[in-house]
């Protein structure tokens, strides 16, 4: 959707305008690859080179099934009989980040395998658009948002930012796709590299919904609409600032 609607529009001026408008992409399930390697492309000066972006489509739908079966083969299989395996090869959620991540390894502080805090910094800057990565906590049912920028500033029942749980913990962009497009059995659910208070390892219940327990389509419009209700609440603010807001709600079902 993102780079069909560049590709339609006539002129470069109008291709320029509309990626310069966008200013938040809230995504599950796969579609969130496909916005990652999107919002990726934006330079340091937030142009995007529109001659580049035909390969985004190319890479979100790009097989990773290999990867995932090697995983679950080897660092999993091999490493549930003998653990230290697992230190040395990770997991099978690990195997798909890297399949994600391989052709670019040094791609910087604006490249996919950035840390969250990277984009942050760079969407504050008015670089790049804000990413919302929809995911669910495992134990509650509760949505969990991954993003460059957040939802609402208190606490409400049903929805929790990352970083009002895990504020002291940062993940990659690459991680926060893999999460929100987590697949029943394909990617595992994943948890922090941290004790409670007990010290006790705390488990991180974050794991996006397994697909077939609801549609894709209706995570999507229960998680976009949260966020287009909230965005509507702050429009005197965004206005103020100018700001046009594009709220793309990307599913592959």
């Amino acid at each position: 959707m993102l780079t069909g609607i560049d590709e339609a529009l006539p002129t470069r001026e109008l291709r320029d305008a509309y990626t310069g408008s966008i200013r938040l992409i809230s995504t599950v399930s796969g579609g969130g690859v496909g916005a990652m390697y999107f919002s990726e492309k934006y330079d340091e000066n937030g142009k995007v080179d529109h001659d580049r972006l035909h390969d985004v489509l190319a890479k979100a739908e790009a097989s990773s099934l290999d990867d995932v079966a090697w995983g679950a083969v080897y660092p999993d299989l091999i490493g549930s009989l003998f653990p230290p395996v697992r230190l040395w090869l990770g997991d099978r959620g690990q195997a798909l980040e890297k399949a994600w991540t391989r052709d670019r390894p040094d791609s910087g502080r604006r490249g996919v395998g950035a840390l969250m805090a990277d984009w942050r910094e760079q969407v504050w800057a008015a670089t790049r658009p804000a990413n919302i990565f929809n995911a669910t906590l495992v134990d509650t049912g509760e949505r969990l948002l991954l993003g460059t920028t957040r939802v609402g500033w208190h606490e409400e029942h049903g929805l929790h930012n990352y970083e009002d749980l895990y504020g002291d913990r940062n993940v990659q962009v690459v991680t926060a796709a893999r999460l929100a497009a987590s697949f029943t059995y394909v990617s595992p659910a994943a948890r922090p590299d941290r004790a409670d208070c007990d010290g006790r390892p705390q488990h991180l219940r974050m794991v996006a919904l397994p697909h077939g327990l609801q549609s894709p389509a209706a995570v999507a419009t229960t998680a976009g609409q949260l966020i287009a209700d909230r965005i509507e609440s702050c429009s005197d603010l965004i206005n103020c600032f100018g700001y046009c807001v594009v709220l793309h709600q990307l599913v592959r079902i």
